[in-house]
C-alpha cells in the first residue's frame, strides 16, 4: 500500500517538475529567439552566437524535460541538468550584458 502512495507521489512529482522546465525553458526559446528578431530592429548589441547558444540550451532543456514526464530519467539527473543549463545561460546572457551594456534577454 506504501509503495502505491511513493509511486504516485513520483509520478505528481515527475509530472510537476517536468512542466515545470518545459515551461521555463520554452519561454528561455522564446525571449533568444524574441531578442534575436529585435536585434535587426532595434539597436542591441547582444552577439547573434549567445541568442542562439541561449535558445538552443532552451531546447535542450526542453527535450531534458520531457525525458523527465516520460520516466526516461530520475528526477536527480533532471535537477542537475536543468540547473547546469540554467546556469549558463545566466552566465551568457549577463556576461555579455555588461560587456555589451545593453540587456537584450
Amino acid at each position: 500500500m506504501e509503495n502505491s502512495k511513493q509511486n504516485d507521489t513520483h509520478k505528481t512529482t515527475r509530472k510537476t517538475l517536468g512542466t515545470i522546465g518545459v515551461c521555463i525553458n520554452a519561454w528561455l526559446v522564446f525571449a533568444a529567439l524574441r531578442s534575436y528578431y529585435l536585434l535587426n530592429l532595434v539597436y542591441c548589441t547582444c552577439q547573434n552566437w549567445v541568442l542562439f547558444a541561449t535558445a538552443l540550451f532552451g531546447v535542450i532543456g526542453i527535450y531534458v524535460s520531457i525525458l523527465l514526464l516520460k520516466e526516461r530519467i530520475r528526477i536527480k539527473v533532471f535537477l542537475i541538468t536543468t540547473l547546469v543549463i540554467w546556469l549558463i545561460i545566466f552566465v551568457f546572457s549577463n556576461f555579455f550584458e555588461i560587456m555589451n551594456e545593453h540587456h537584450c534577454l
